[in-house]
């Protein structure tokens, strides 16, 4: 299995900046792709679990960059509904990708429901996200990666191991993640 940190990295090396944007949720998810790949384009939940596909879909729906969705299988969990929402709106510019971990690795290890009787692919699926997989094998990743920025919503959930970056935390307030954020799609909308 793969590790988050090296994942985010390969993704990391097909964004285009000013064209791709990137929702991250709170925990070692948004510290690592932090890390990896800090920009004007991205915005990191700090302190708010299960909204990043919620908050994506709006971006999504006002832009028609890429909007790129990281999001843990803890967080999917706790707002399944958001899928529902994408499924039946599915703007073509919506990318969803759900790094599996099997747990909740930020507050402690604790098993999350896709470890035992929950396939978050599936669950889209039946949600209406028709372009939906769990990856577990790594092999061909620079063609899945590549795949993703195809037009049309697309969700994949990346089974990977439990192993941390070494990463600092983000020493951007919320308020100047907020206000960075909005001056970019501002700069978008007048552009």
């Amino acid at each position: 299995m793969m590790n988050r940190f090296d994942l985010l990295s390969e993704l990391s090396k097909k964004l285009v900046d000013n064209r791709d944007i990137v929702i991250s949720p709170l925990g070692y998810t948004s510290r690592e792709w932090y890390g990896i790949n800090d920009r004007k384009e991205n915005f990191y939940f700090l302190g708010s679990m299960g909204m990043p596909i919620s908050f994506g879909l709006g971006v999504a729906l006002s832009t028609d960059r890429n909007v790129i969705v990281l999001e843990g299988d803890g967080s999917c969990l706790m707002n399944l509904g958001a899928l529902s929402t994408v499924g039946k709106l599915l703007p073509k510019n919506l990318k969803i990708l759900i790094m599996d971990n099997e747990s909740y690795s930020s507050t402690g290890g604790q098993l999350s429901a896709t470890a035992t009787n929950t396939n978050l692919s599936e669950v889209a699926k039946g949600c209406g996200i028709k372009d939906s997989m769990e990856i577990s094998d790594y092999s061909d990743l620079d063609f899945i990666l590549g795949d993703l920025f195809k037009s049309g919503t697309k969700l994949r959930a990346f089974k990977i191991n439990n192993q941390k970056g070494n990463t600092p935390r983000i020493d951007i307030s919320s308020v100047d993640i907020k206000t960075r954020f909005k001056k970019f799609l501002k700069e978008e909308v007048y552009a």
